[in-house]
């Protein structure tokens, strides 16, 4: 057993427990996570080929670990409400779940998406406030918004941005121009920018964005990936993913969501390929 799957063990064997606080996204709906279950083996014989890569890693050129620095820095982000209630009341499941991505870490788990089965359910603000977390404790982390139906990771912290990965992948700016860093946060981000209609780019797939996580992976102790709900993501993508991801942190609303859906989302990763799986069970109430 892995030291990560020990961690999530060790850290979420509570039963029963639940809470109720705000949704969270820009509404101001705010969310707290309680009971957790570890990352599950899942087999991986079954993983779909993820498609060739569009571009490589000569395209984006070879960083140098020890001086590569997003080119746009700000004071601090703009935290929405749902984190900061989220690390008052949930600190202490903040803190286990931030002991498990660590663990992972040690092993080589650097690479850690967040998903969940339908949108609305805590995913964006579940992977702000375990960022915020771990950049407390003077991880270098960098965060990736990857949804790509409705980007809200940027959003959330406040800002519009101009550009983003799609432009790095289109080949328009260095990666290092997309990035926007907090001083005050000490957290990246790279943020999701579509081509708006009308310009000739293409919108590109989740597979185009291998070589940009692994230019990541070289310059941050960890990548923190938003890829959004599962709900109406090609299985294509999904194997896309499975190749650059190294676990998944799935986040599942136990009131709203029924335990079919969890099923089936759990199904489409093992079916991509995806074998390390953990689902945190989420408890919302609007107000």
């Amino acid at each position: 057993m892995s030291a990560l799957d020990q961690a999530f063990i060790k850290a979420y064997r509570q039963e029963g427990a639940s809470s109720c606080v705000q949704s969270a996204e820009p509404s101001d709906e705010e969310q707290r996570s309680n009971n957790t279950a570890p990352f599950e083996a899942m087999p991986s014989e079954t993983a779909a080929e993820a498609p060739e890569l569009p571009i490589d890693m000569t395209e984006l050129g070879e960083p140098d670990a020890g001086s590569f620095r997003p080119l746009l820095q700000v004071d601090s982000f703009a935290w929405p409400k749902a984190c900061g209630k989220l690390a008052v009341e949930a600190r202490t499941e903040l803190d286990r779940l931030a002991d498990g991505l660590l663990a992972g870490m040690a092993e080589g788990c650097r690479v850690v998406t967040f998903s969940s089965c339908l949108r609305g359910e805590g995913c964006t603000t579940l992977l702000l406030s375990v960022a915020q977390r771990l950049s407390e404790q003077n991880v270098k982390l960098v965060t990736v918004d990857a949804d790509p139906a409705k980007p809200m990771l940027c959003r959330c912290l406040g800002m519009m941005p101009e550009v983003g990965w799609e432009q790095v992948v289109a080949g328009r700016i260095p990666l290092a121009e997309a990035l926007v860093e907090s001083i005050e946060d000490r957290l990246a981000v790279l943020p999701s920018c579509r081509p708006q209609d009308g310009q000739e780019e293409a919108v590109p797939d989740i597979a185009s964005l291998t070589p940009v996580l692994a230019q990541l992976e070289q310059n941050y102790e960890l990548v923190l990936v938003d890829l959004g709900p599962l709900e109406h993501q090609p299985v294509a993508d999904l194997a896309a993913a499975a190749g650059w991801t190294d676990a998944v942190v799935l986040v599942h609303n136990a009131r709203s969501t029924p335990p079919k859906k969890l099923a089936d989302a759990k199904s489409r990763l093992q079916t991509a390929g995806i074998a390390r799986v953990g689902v945190v069970e989420n408890f919302i109430q609007s107000v």
